[in-house]
């Protein structure tokens, strides 16, 4: 069953860390007023590698609902695909364009929110950054 890809446009893109080689990014998906996800859940972008196989790559994003725009955090991994084609300013301009499917996943808070206790490392980090911009607007 083919599911549904919504086309993301790049608004910002920041170095966060030249020795991590960590990015941040902000998307605006087209066409809709409203992205609708929940804090903790993941999208899965889609691309053409350089063979022309198509890969999938799962990013958690590192926002809370607002409006039509969502944030993925990205470390670049070396000799990987997904990452430095997002990481890599001559590849991925301000401007550009990435196809994904979602949002996915079942790692939300669940309401009412009581006593909750966050823990991430590294690659962790981005659904508590959702969760706690969704706690503390």
């Amino acid at each position: 069953m083919a599911r549904e890809l919504y086309t993301a446009r790049l608004a910002r893109k920041d170095c966060i860390s030249e020795v991590a080689q960590c990015y941040h990014f902000l998307w605006v998906v087209e066409g809709v007023e409203t992205f609708n996800f929940r804090a903790g859940q993941f999208i899965s972008a889609v691309a053409q590698d350089a063979n022309g196989k198509m890969q999938t790559r799962a990013y958690s994003i590192a926002s809370a609902p607002s409006g039509n725009h969502f944030e993925l955090c990205v470390n670049r991994v070396e000799n990987g695909f997904f990452s430095n084609h997002l990481a890599d300013l001559p590849d991925l301009p301000v401007g550009a364009t990435i196809q994904f499917h979602g949002p996915h996943g079942h790692f939300v808070l669940q309401e009412p929110v009581t006593d909750s206790i966050f823990v991430a490392t590294g690659t962790g980090i981005a659904p508590m950054r959702g969760y706690t911009q969704w706690l503390f607007p």
